[in-house]
């Protein structure tokens, strides 16, 4: 594939205009990071399921009729991570650590793939049970108590990420 792979730091003001100039160059699919995963969603003309209910996206997919898509890989991301380095979440105990965009797609994606019980630790309880929300009766607001049983931890914080 002849292709180039370009990192835009940008200003929230100029997401709308960023996403604008990328419809009109011919790109081929952009990654959106952290804080603008739920603003993109909104200037997608269409999303996907998973998208939709976790009210964000982490990738940009031009159609051929240019309209653009709105995809959440996160979830999926996660799970394959787990699985390359040997551990299938399936019938395990997992906590996530957060509740932003990348935690909520993560208790999705580790509720897909069978895991058994699902913690969410984050530092606000209501954010944590919104998260936790997306996988009834799997998914629960977890306490640090909760880390001891598991067998799985997500960290999906902003924390360690330089200037965050």
């Amino acid at each position: 594939m002849d292709a180039v792979y370009v990192a835009l730091e940008i200003g929230a003001d100029s997401l709308r205009s960023t996403i604008a100039t990328l419809r009109t160059i011919g790109f081929v699919g952009a990654s959106v990071t952290m804080p603008y995963k739920e603003f993109a969603l909104e200037l997608c003309d269409e999303s996907s399921d998973t998208a939709r209910a976790l009210g964000s996206v982490n990738t940009l997919v031009p159609l051929a009729d240019g309209r653009l898509r709105g995809e959440s890989t996160d979830g999926a991301g996660c799970v394959g991570a787990l699985r390359e380095s040997g551990t299938d979440p399936s019938g395990r105990r997992c906590v996530v650590v957060g509740a932003g965009a990348t935690a909520r797609a993560c208790v999705i994606g580790l509720a897909q793939a069978g895991a058994e019980w699902i913690g969410v630790l984050n530092r606000t309880p209501e954010r944590a049970l919104s998260a936790a929300a997306l996988a009834p009766g799997i998914a629960h607001v977890a306490s640090t108590d909760d880390i001891e049983a598991c067998d799985i931890i997500v960290h999906t914080t902003p924390a360690g990420m330089g200037d965050s």
